[in-house]
């Protein structure tokens, strides 16, 4: 069962406007066997690519104050040394408090998640812990950095939901399935409740028990705030490695979504 865990955050947001950051990637993977990795021979540049996208966000030039959310899609980081490149930064002084950075990172073995999960900073929901990572299967992950008001580094891990078309025709192992999605609450500048959640590519439209993802989902946002006064979900990020972004059926969950 799909379960919601509300995170509330050390982070302002503007009323009026919040600065972002968008990497679109060659995303460029081996597609032959599980995990989904990136080439071997091209993860060194697209470490770089990553470095630069962080030094886009610090400048600031889309006008607002800082770059609120900096967004790396699916598949975008090559693997766990990405994620210490992006971490290290983020550390740094120069990068700005109350600020989210999420991305995608490459298919990682049982293993490799364990490392993962394990890492100082980070938080990862019960039901998605390594131990529950048969050994034959991979994960297909984001990662969502919070650098809080006060300088604190914070980061959570939350597994894709629903495996793609192309992740079900692997037959040699399987993609471990979330069981769980991060519910950020942090404020606005008037005090009022900001709420935002990510999901990663199919898990916007794939079948979660009786219902089309996102629907899914925010059938058990409804249930989660069932006993407190009603909120409103602010901003939903989809992270995508999609051959078919504008795929029918994503417009038509988006089109739903905005009534």
């Amino acid at each position: 069962m799909l379960e919601i865990e509300e995170v509330p955050l050390d982070i302002t947001i503007p009323n009026h406007e919040v600065g972002m950051v968008i990497m679109q990637p060659f995303v460029e993977l081996t597609t032959d066997r599980e995990p989904y990795r990136w080439q071997a021979e091209k993860k060194n540049m697209q470490i770089k690519r990553i470095v630069r996208t962080l030094e886009i966000a610090k400048q600031v030039k889309h006008g607002c104050e800082k770059t609120h959310f900096t967004i790396f899609p699916e598949y975008a980081i090559p693997g766990l040394q990405g994620v210490r490149e992006i971490q290290d930064i983020l550390k740094n002084k120069s990068w700005n408090n109350g600020t989210i950075v999420v991305g995608g990172i490459e298919g990682l073995t049982k293993d490799e998640y364990s490392t993962l999960c394990n890492a100082d900073i980070t938080q990862v929901h019960e039901k998605n812990k390594a131990d529950r990572v048969r050994d034959d299967q991979w994960v297909n992950c984001c990662i969502t950095w919070v650098k809080q008001q006060d300088g604190t580094l914070r980061k959570w891990i939350q597994p894709k939901l629903i495996p793609s078309w192309l992740e079900k025709n692997i037959t040699c192992n399987s993609m471990f399935r979330g069981n769980s999605v991060y519910l950020f609450k942090g404020k606005f500048e008037n005090g009022v409740d900001y709420c935002f959640l990510f999901l990663i590519c199919f898990d916007w439209i794939g079948q979660i028990g009786f219902s089309e993802g996102i629907w899914a989902v925010l059938s058990e946002v409804n249930t989660h705030w069932a006993n407190s006064d009603r909120k409103d979900i602010n901003s939903i990020f989809v992270l995508q490695h999609n051959p078919e972004p504008n795929h029918c059926d994503f417009l038509e969950n988006a089109r739903k979504y905005q009534k």
